[in-house]
This record gives structure tokens, sequence and C-alpha cells, in this order.
């Protein structure tokens, strides 16, 4: 996978491209939000989220979404309009090829943006309490399974968890969603190599996927439905948001295996 960008411009978004994004609420308090930019969808959503973290997260999540694919799109950020595909899977009214896919986790979200390629990400914060063998014997692979067995105890559950995003990524670019059974393909988790050992979808070799920690107590993958795509990382930040300062400028994150 491609590391953060040495360069702070972001650059325009080609064929065969990812442009991974990442943010946090923890920038967002005390600060006062423009809600106008979301849908009546996406407001009645949120009034109907009972959680302050979980109302938080959403807000984050879905404002930076708009603003984010605005950058690509053109149209302003309340201009965009969304729709589910079949499988239940966002994507943009008059998107002309744009793809995107959005996760979040505990105070986190991830977002993956593509042309012309079907792409799917997710995030998962770590937890305690190792369930890991039972849930993978109920869910994953049996190749999989032998991998998070095969862990030391202490390595266990952080290895499962990256397997999982790795899976949901995995399901969110095919479009098909838990509509595609988890042990219907099989990943595969290193630090240098990550890979789809079996594809329910294409061949193996037409997928890249990609892994990283986009901070501590968080695991977070990436599928992309493209042999050889290139994974770019980003970190939004609201003062360099063009909505606000009309700047391109994007701050990189750190990335560690």
């Amino acid at each position: 996978m491609t590391g953060s960008e040495s360069g702070a411009r972001l650059q325009p978004l080609q064929r065969g491209d990812v442009h991974l994004w990442q943010g946090t609420t923890c920038r967002d308090r005390g600060r006062s939000l423009d809600l106008s930019v979301l849908s009546d969808a996406e407001r009645y959503h949120l009034d109907g989220l009972p959680l302050p973290g979980a109302r938080a997260l959403y807000l984050a999540s879905h404002l930076a979404l708009r603003r984010i694919l605005a950058i690509y799109d053109g149209r302003p950020p309340r201009a965009l309009r969304f729709k589910r595909a079949e499988g239940g899977k966002p994507r943009l009214v008059d998107g002309r090829g744009l793809e995107f896919n959005l996760s979040h986790s505990g105070e986190m979200w991830v977002l993956a943006v593509a042309r012309h390629s079907a792409v799917g990400a997710d995030i998962e914060r770590l937890r305690n309490g190792d369930r890991s063998e039972e849930v993978a014997r109920r869910f994953f692979a049996a190749e999989e399974c032998s991998a998070v067995a095969g862990c030391p105890r202490h390595l266990r559950s952080e290895h499962f968890t990256q397997i999982w995003t790795m899976k949901e990524a995995y399901i969110k670019a095919t479009g098909q969603g838990l509509a595609l059974p988890l042990n219907s393909f099989a990943v595969s988790y290193t630090d240098s190599a990550p890979e789809v050992l079996r594809s329910a979808v294409g061949a193996v070799s037409d997928w890249t996927i990609s892994c990283w920690a986009p901070a501590a107590g968080y695991r977070a993958a990436v599928a992309v439905h493209r042999a050889d795509a290139r994974v770019h990382h980003f970190s939004f930040v609201e003062e360099d948001d063009p909505a606000v300062s009309g700047s391109l400028l994007r701050k990189p994150h750190p990335v560690r295996p």
C-alpha cells in the first residue's frame, strides 16, 4: 500500500487511484456545525440516534462525506443527492463514475473515494475480551479461522479485527453487503502483503486490498475491485475544508501497518 503522501496538495483522482480519508469526532467538540449541509433524510436519521456519541460520529462523518465528495464532484456539498443501489450500497445521483464508501466506529471514520472502480472501506475499534476464535468459527472461512487460532493469544483479538475489516470492506465493494456469506471468500492478513485468497466475485487477481491502523486502538481496510489500485491516504482537517477556505490543501496522516 502507498504510505502518506509526501506533499500536501490533493492531486486529481485518476482511474486506478483510491483516496482514503480519515477523521475523528474529537475535533468537532465544542464547535457549532452547519447541519443545513445535510439532507432531510440525514437530519431525520440523526434525530433518531439516542446516544450522544453515535450522534456526534454520524454528524461528523456525514458532513465530511459531503464536503469531501464535493471536491471531486464539483457540486456544492448540500447539492449532492444519494441513492441506494441494489444490495443497499449508497451511491451518488449523477455521480459520473465517482465511487465511495464510508465507515465509522468509536470516534473515527474513514472514507474511500475512487473513479470507475468499486470500492469498500471498513474501520473497527479494538474491543476488550477474547471471543475471536468463537466468532471466527461462526463466520469466517476455514483459512481465516486457522490464521486466527494460530496467532499468539495476546495478538489474537487484533488479528481477528483486522481480518474482519478486510472482509467487511470486500463485501461492501461487491455491493452485495451481508447477502454475500462471509465464508464464501477468504482473505489473508500480514503486515507486508494482505491479499484476497479466494474470491466470490471475479478472480483473485481482480482485487486490491490494503490494511492500516488509523490510530491506536483501531484497524481499517479498503478493498478495490481493480488490480493494482493505487491507494493514497489523507486526513480531513476542518480548517482546510474547501467549503470553508477554498483550499485544496490536506494534511496527510502517518500510516502504520
